[in-house]
């Protein structure tokens, strides 16, 4: 599902866009692991750390702030079962936050 909407924020424009970028992030508050809601898999965190590194301003945005929704259940680097996927989020961001865009930079602190 959110690489599907990943690829649909990233190739559409206006109203559309909209809706995509909408339902991304509502997706990644269904998959964060709080009250009531699932927790997302490594399939789908690795689809918005892929998104993370988007030629698409937009895509990245949106990855960004998915990812943000998901905290609870993203993997810490000093976990030993999740470690290198940890260590990999890590990295990601730490990229993020030197973004060409201020937007982005701004949002990854």
């Amino acid at each position: 599902m959110l690489q599907l909407l990943t690829h649909v924020v990233g190739t559409s424009a206006g109203r559309l866009h909209q809706m995509a970028c909408k339902a991304m992030l509502e997706t990644a508050v269904c998959a964060s692991g709080i009250d009531g809601c699932a927790s997302a898999t490594q399939g789908e965190i690795d689809v918005l750390l892929l998104g993370l590194q988007s030629p698409a301003l937009t895509v990245r945005e949106t990855a960004l702030q998915c990812l943000m929704a998901m905290m609870l259940v993203l993997p810490l680097p000093d976990e030993e079962m999740d470690e290198e996927q940890g260590m990999q989020l890590v990295q990601r961001v730490w990229v993020v936050r030197h973004d060409e865009e201020e937007a982005i930079q701004i949002l990854a602190l």
